[in-house]
């Protein structure tokens, strides 16, 4: 069964940036249309799907990540920016600043995360 979805009171689907949304064990459960066209996969392709299976991290990327995400969950920090270089399916590459946040109903540990993607330019 797939996870669930965030609600739209959580502002998940009236963002004008690239959305994607994750539950506790890091799978898609949101994917935006400005996510699909950025990163060349559409929904089905990712929700419910680990995110380090689709994104094309490098290790160290992943592993900067996946920090990122402990800090996230154990609520040392509650926001975060990360600049990530991905790899594309047509083999290239493109960098992105991903701002990323817990979601939490009650004012305890998250239950998702939620991420508003930038595209970063390449001279």
């Amino acid at each position: 069964m797939p996870p669930k979805r965030i609600s739209n009171s959580d502002g998940v689907r009236r963002t004008r940036g690239m959305c994607v949304v994750w539950d506790m064990n890091f799978c898609v459960t949101f994917w935006s249309e400005r996510a699909q066209k950025l990163f060349g996969r559409r929904a089905d392709e990712v929700m419910g799907r680990e995110s380090w299976e689709w994104m094309g991290l490098s290790a160290r990327d992943q592993r900067k990540a996946s920090r990122v995400i402990q800090r996230l969950t154990a609520r040392k920090i509650d926001r975060h920016i990360l600049r990530l270089e991905h790899e594309l399916q047509d083999g290239t590459s493109m960098q992105c600043d991903w701002y990323l946040y817990g979601v939490s109903h009650d004012g305890d540990k998250p239950h998702a995360f939620e991420a508003i993607i930038r595209y970063v330019p390449t001279p």
